[in-house]
């Protein structure tokens, strides 16, 4: 079937919707710009008065800080250096206080005194021909310097490996004190007749001198000794056409220390008898040997 549309064209379109205009009462007034102007004025001036300056204020008082942090840091560095600085005075000050009690300690041996005991401990028809001193003199480090060298090595170790035996800038010097070892010799003749005799008064002046009596007087004599008395060579001669035997007697000193006197025997150089001492004399046929380059003590 055929439809015809019996509606005219025009009577079937809409009309266009005419423009809307905005009414004067609905436009945006000046008062509501200012409004929200003071708003944001309000929000700004709150940061910056609030929030920017606490920061700003946080900021310096964090700089303030450091600076302060800064200074005490310095002045501890300072205070360290100096410390530093009277550590090793202090250090070398002990140094050389253990030198000065090494060279004159407390433990040396008063010669005046031992000769005087030496005389009360000759037995009869005992004589001394001749006594000579000498010295050894060793090099040992004072503890207080070991005890630089030792904390240095430590802060080396910490910092890296040191090849042992190197030398590095700002090591401690190393500071030595004299250690003294002197040995006494005493060179005697005994007179007799008899053989046996002699070889008895040799004996006895020894016990004299080891045990410090003769008779009813006593002596310390090996005070400040190792307490060994080495036997020399024996050896007969005739004197004055009278039959004599020559002998000597060897004792060596504690060595001198910075403190009392404890024989260590650890210096270079300054070693301590190890040798038992003997009972008797040994008789040879010829003469007894001196080293001349001792001292002579009259």
């Amino acid at each position: 079937m055929i439809r015809i549309n019996l509606i005219p064209e025009k009577a079937g379109a809409r009309p266009a919707a005419a423009p809307t205009r905005a009414r004067p009462d609905e436009a945006v007034s000046p008062l509501t710009y200012l409004i929200v102007l003071a708003i944001v004025a309000a929000i700004a001036g709150y940061y910056y008065f609030f929030v920017y300056q606490r920061l700003n204020s946080k900021r310096l008082e964090a700089a303030n800080a450091e600076n302060k942090v800064t200074a005490i840091t310095k002045q501890i560095d300072a205070l360290r250096e100096g410390a530093e600085e009277l550590r090793k005075v202090s250090s070398i000050s002990q140094s050389m206080l253990d030198i000065i009690y090494a060279i004159d300690s407390e433990d040396r041996i008063l010669w005046a005194e031992k000769l005087n005991q030496l005389s009360d401990l000759i037995p009869d028809s005992v004589y001394i021909r001749r006594i000579t001193v000498s010295e050894q003199i060793a090099k040992v480090e004072t503890a207080e310097s070991k005890k630089q060298r030792t904390e240095w090595q430590a802060k080396q170790k910490t910092k890296g490996k040191v090849r042992k035996g190197a030398t590095a800038e700002g090591a401690p010097t190393p500071i030595y004190y004299p250690q003294i070892t002197q040995e006494l010799k005493i060179y005697g003749l005994t007179y007799s007749e008899n053989e046996a005799e002699r070889i008895r008064l040799i004996n006895e002046f020894y016990d004299n001198l080891k045990t410090g009596t003769n008779k009813d007087i006593k002596a310390n004599f090996l005070k400040g000794f190792t307490g060994q008395i080495v036997y020399g060579d024996v050896a007969p001669n005739i004197v004055g056409g009278r039959p004599v035997a020559e002998f000597s007697f060897t004792l060596k000193t504690l060595p001198t220390s910075p403190r009392k006197a404890v024989a260590s025997g650890t210096a270079s150089g300054a070693g301590t008898e190890s040798a038992e001492t003997e009972k008797a004399p040994r008789k040879t046929t010829g003469g007894s040997k001196s080293r001349r380059d001792a001292t002579d003590v009259q």
